[in-house]
């Protein structure tokens, strides 16, 4: 299986996220004019963006967005590389027709991994997505792409146990060695 590594992070919006470690230190939303503009930045919201602009093939536009303010964006370099692999992706394994969101998983209140997985038309890729929330905003900070399938199952890694050792095999009696420049018969 190929692995692809891409480091960027999109986000899924209106989809529950898990409580925070600690619930009373949760940051609070500030109230808005509407629920969707509470939402829009969330990175379940930015994940769902993300990945509706790659079902319409939209790969440029789709990264344009998800690392729009983000330490990322800042290496034009990186973002190239980042949008190039997932096209070869696509390539391989098929354009992206739905997407099914496996974990959202809080490390206190402020660090966020969002697991999807991208169906594919011939194979499904999962994507793992960090999200940051620095002050008020919360940004991608990673992004990572993989074809793993045994991973998502936690299923343990093969282990591979040595071969007995064959019997041996009878062997004859040893072949005489004749000694250089001796002509003479080995003893008896």
């Amino acid at each position: 299986m190929r692995k692809l590594f891409l480091f960027a992070a999109p986000v899924l919006a209106a989809i529950p996220v898990s409580a925070p470690v600690f619930a009373e230190d949760a940051p609070k939303a500030a109230p808005s004019a509407s629920p969707a503009a509470s939402e829009s930045g969330t990175p379940q919201a930015q994940v769902k963006n993300f990945f509706q602009m790659l079902t319409e093939g939209r790969v440029e536009a789709a990264y344009d967005d998800l690392l729009k303010g983000t330490k990322i964006a800042e290496s034009p370099k990186d973002v190239a590389m980042l949008k190039e692999k997932t096209r070869v992706a696509l390539r391989a394994f098929g354009d992206v027709s739905g997407v099914d969101q496996l974990d959202v998983k809080n490390v206190g209140t402020r660090l966020r991994r969002i697991t999807s997985l991208s169906l594919g038309s011939r194979f499904p890729v999962r994507w793992r997505f960090y999200f940051y929330q620095a002050q008020e905003k919360w940004n991608l900070v990673d992004i990572r792409i993989d074809d793993r399938l045994s991973d998502m199952f936690e299923e343990p890694a093969p282990v591979f146990l040595p071969m007995p050792a064959a019997a041996p095999a009878p062997t004859a009696a040893p072949a005489p060695s004749a000694s250089r420049g001796s002509s003479r018969a080995p003893a008896r």
